[in-house]
């Protein structure tokens, strides 16, 4: 069992297909619901700023986002254009540019969850910057509950002589009488309007919070297989991607640790396109499923090589769909197995077979499935309750398997389910 993380922060990233994000919840917040039972929160997930544009509005446990309206949506300067990710929802909905008032809410923090509101936090709005020209914009904070007090503000200036990427921190300090949600929003009401600014993510952490975890949503497909989800990282700019895992490691300090917690499986079996990977097979057999998830694994693992980062920090988890049958649908019993077999190639990866740890009979009896008539997806209860068996699972301590995250964190179900360099 774990009680803690360590002493380390560790950030998880999801990927996915409908479940990853379903109507307010998904592994997104099941997976953070459970790590929170074991663990703390450092930090929410590295938000993007259009993230209420579709299933995106479903980021986040004890925390949400919703991006800018109002005001012109402008076009994105051609030399900022690489930074947009083309994976969604990190990427799809993450810039925009207003001339006018911008009235999203970067981050809204719950009260009471598992980011206090009442300690010292941090905001960060990252943002383009541009040569010339005015770009200006006043960020803040203030209270969630009418009448909304501020609670802080900041100006923003992006002109600083060349285009690239930053990002603006506003800093709350420690209140005790703050014990209400927080809004810290891209521009605050009644205030200056935004010009020509290009916002791309936001994020809230904790500073005195040393140990803990954070968990991002990077891909939710809904209704594709692993391919889609291959493809849109194999698309996807250098610069993009090495901007997103960059600020997810430059939070952890000098032990970096990610965590990519792969599940996908149940659009596979209608999939008959040929796999993205070095072997391509139809999707909907094992070999083009594991061939899909290897296509995601060298993506991912290019990022780390282009930009000279410690491939050790970087762990896989294979997590096929979860169970909806009985007996369970024999193409993702052979998924199961393919996840199984990559880990045998894939240093510091693990499958996770959740079939081992239910079945049809107790999802139903327990109300784990949405309804009666769909169980491809979970309830808020199911993906909470198989979240929290799933981290479980994984944090049975084995000290041989240190290296994988964090001491005595992240291990899988038997020696035959995973592979350490």
């Amino acid at each position: 069992m774990m009680n803690s993380m360590g002493s380390n922060r560790v950030d998880f990233v999801g990927l996915g297909d409908s479940n990853q994000l379903l109507g307010g919840t998904g592994w997104d917040h099941g997976f953070q619901y459970a790590l929170s039972q074991r663990a703390s929160m450092y930090a929410t997930g590295l938000l993007g700023g259009g993230e209420n544009g579709g299933q995106g509005s479903g980021t986040g446990f004890g925390y949400s986002t919703g991006g800018p309206s109002g005001g012109t949506n402008m076009s994105l300067p051609n030399e900022l254009a690489p930074y947009v990710s083309n994976v969604y929802p990190a990427g799809s909905f993450a810039y925009y540019t207003f001339n006018g008032f911008a009235s999203g809410i970067a981050a809204s923090i719950d009260a009471p969850g598992p980011l206090p509101t009442s300690a010292a936090m941090t905001v960060e709005f990252h943002h383009g910057t541009f040569p010339s020209g005015t770009h200006t914009a006043t960020i803040g904070a203030r209270s969630g509950v009418s009448p909304f007090p501020v609670i802080s503000t900041l100006n923003v200036n992006a002109t600083t002589g060349a285009y690239g990427m930053t990002h603006t921190d506003l800093t709350l300090a420690a209140d005790s009488s703050r014990t209400n949600a927080l809004e810290a929003r891209w521009a605050m009401p009644g205030g200056p309007d935004s010009v020509d600014m290009a916002w791309f993510y936001s994020r809230a952490y904790l500073p005195a919070r040393t140990a803990g975890y954070s968990y991002s949503t990077l891909a939710a497909y809904g209704g594709q297989p692993t391919r889609a989800v291959a493809t849109a990282l194999k698309t996807a700019s250098d610069q993009s991607l090495s901007y997103y895992f960059s600020q997810l490691r430059r939070l952890q300090g000098s032990q970096k640790r990610i965590v990519l917690v792969v599940n996908e499986g149940l659009n596979d079996r209608a999939d008959g396109a040929l796999s993205v990977g070095p072997a391509p097979a139809p999707g909907n057999t094992s070999a083009g499923y594991k061939d899909n998830l290897l296509a995601i694994v060298q993506r991912v693992q290019s990022i780390w090589q282009i930009n000279g980062w410690d491939a050790h920090e970087l762990a896989f988890v294979f997590m096929p769909s979860h169970p909806i049958g009985t007996p369970d649908d024999p193409q993702l019993l052979a998924f199961r197995d393919a996840a199984r077999s990559l880990t045998d190639t894939v240093p510091q990866s693990v499958a996770l077979d959740l079939g081992a740890l239910t079945n049809f009979d107790e999802m139903t009896a327990k109300g784990w499935y949405i309804n009666g008539s769909d169980t491809s997806h979970l309830s808020q209860l199911g993906y909470e309750q198989l979240s929290l068996r799933a981290i479980d699972a994984l944090a049975v301590p084995e000290p041989s398997l240190a290296g994988l995250v964090a001491a005595g964190f992240l291990v899988c179900l038997s020696r035959r389910n995973r592979h350490t360099a």
